[in-house]
């Protein structure tokens, strides 16, 4: 167990602007541009809104990628959206609602003279930030792949792949476990250093809430995928290994990306992962002590490679699993293939009631199913239009589909919110690049402990900043899709 020193981060001032429910800023006519996008987490609010997080990437910025989330209505409608603009590197892994707050697993560089660090974002619904808290992993390690619960001690648990840095001639991919409070206290940790792909590939509450059930890839040598049953404090109780008369189970989990385990009953836990033999998909329920009640294979009719499974969902008595056909491993985002999503709904015995599947015109992936709770679901994915005469380019696909597998909307966006500004550093003025389809409303500068030194309502072609101390600002611009904020530096 390695103790993981935590660090504070100084929380800058980002407001938020608010579209009306019945405003046109829909998914479907927001202007194309050169960003790469991806949402990779969706929660569902009781009002019926939607909050999702990710990253993207603007083509001719290309060390840099940027945090965003964005609120959007059952209809698909955008109604709010936050951009985090002031880091050299922030992506949004995870979300999730406790309280009626947001917490944001993220990770994060904040400049070019600072390593990765696991951050915590603590927003309100009307994404407001609240909080944010950074962790320093040790050495040099950028967490990937993260999935993640709270217990029902209040703490965030997530597991997934880091890629250790320490060794920049040979870049290392390990596995890890950590454990933080909903204040951002780092309590337990571990990379898995010793053995390369001992990958968490889900997590899971057990049911009397003493321990976390972990699905490890690779964890003893006679199992491709284990179980591995961890007290509170992430120490190893019992390991069972996937094999032998469950052996498809074992081999379904090794060649998953997410077992996303989901727990259906008190003491029933459905998982999914792929069946390389055939390129099934694979789903099960399980026991907490590890009987089989129910198994489903799934048959691949848009097969022609690697299948990836990457999410489960329940809400209530609707029980939801998806995932892509057609991955390419080689090429994994960006590939020149065509996929498909599929989408599924079940039983309780785990008898198919419908499947869905999308696509088949670009590449696609799928990154989450979310069980709502209308009976329906909706799923977060990416689009990569092949041919694209922009490379590595990708576009938002969200879509909504009834309880009875008919769908409700479909949308495939492309956020256009990059404002950059020059000089930076700057002596006396500043000035900002901004997009056609962009409108300034409002702009506000703060200092890095949050006090607002310039307020103005309109951009005129220029900022003066020659009032301002020297030290690093961050603007805040109200603009007719959200708050972008950018960092600059003022010099004498």
């Amino acid at each position: 167990m390695r103790n993981i020193k935590k660090t504070g981060l100084i929380l800058s001032i980002l407001l938020i602007f608010t579209f009306g429910v019945n405003s046109q800023n829909t998914f479907e006519i927001l202007v194309e541009n050169t960003l790469d996008e991806v949402l990779l987490d969706v929660i569902e609010l009781p009002d019926g809104n939607f909050i999702t997080c990710g990253l993207y990437k603007d083509s001719s910025q290309a060390e840099k990628s940027y945090g965003y989330l964005i609120k959007f209505n059952e209809e698909g409608a955008i109604i709010d959206s936050l951009y985090l603009n002031e880091y050299l590197y922030c992506l949004l892994h995870n979300i999730h609602l406790y309280n009626n707050e947001l917490y944001v697993i993220a990770s994060l560089i904040e400049n070019t003279d600072s390593n990765y660090t696991l951050g915590l974002f603590r927003l309100n619904t009307d994404l407001e930030i609240l909080d944010i808290e950074t962790n320093t992993l040790p050495g040099i390690r950028h967490i990937g792949f993260v999935n993640s619960i709270i217990d029902s001690d209040s703490n965030l648990v997530m597991g997934g792949i880091v890629a250790n840095y320490n060794e920049p001639e040979d870049i290392r991919t390990e596995g890890f476990l950590y454990k933080i409070s909903m204040q951002g206290d780092s309590i337990s940790s571990i990379f898995f250093n010793e053995h390369l792909h001992e990958i968490p590939y889900g997590i899971i509450e057990n049911n009397d809430s003493t321990g976390y059930h972990v699905f490890i890839k690779r964890y003893t040598d006679n199992s491709t995928c284990s179980k591995v049953f961890l007290n509170k404090d992430l120490e190893e109780m019992s390991v069972v290994n996937l094999s032998s008369e469950i052996y498809t189970i074992d081999h379904a989990l090794h060649y998953a990306t997410h077992a996303s385990p989901i727990r259906i009953n008190d003491s029933s836990i459905l998982l999914s992962g792929r069946y390389h033999i055939n390129e099934t998909h694979f789903v099960f329920t399980v026991t907490d002590n590890d009987s089989i009640i129910s198994t489903a294979f799934i048959e691949n009719e848009n097969r022609i490679q690697w299948a990836n499974t990457y999410g489960n969902s329940v809400n209530g008595n609707n029980f939801y699993s998806g995932y892509t056909s057609n991955v390419n491993i080689n090429n994994y985002y960006y590939s020149q293939d065509t996929s498909h999503i599929h989408i599924l709904k079940f039983d309780d015995q785990l008898n198919t009631i419908w499947h869905k599947v999308i696509g088949g015109d670009a590449y696609y992936n799928l990154y989450r199913v979310l069980a709502c709770n209308d009976g329906g679901c909706l799923i977060l994915a990416n689009r990569y239009e092949y041919g694209h005469d922009l490379y590595e380019i990708r576009s938002i696909y969200v879509a909504k589909i009834n309880q009875d597998g008919e769908f409700v909307w479909q949308r495939e966006f492309q956020s256009n919110s990059i404002i950059t500004l020059f000089p930076n550093p700057a002596h006396n003025t500043i000035r900002l690049n901004i997009p056609e389809n962009i409108i300034i409303n409002e702009y506000k500068i703060f200092n890095m402990q949050g006090v607002e030194v310039l307020n103005e309502q309109n951009y005129s072609g220029s900022i003066n900043i020659s009032s301002l101390s020297s030290g690093t600002y961050i603007i805040d611009m109200k603009t007719n899709t959200g708050v972008i904020s950018e960092r600059f530096v003022k010099i004498e």
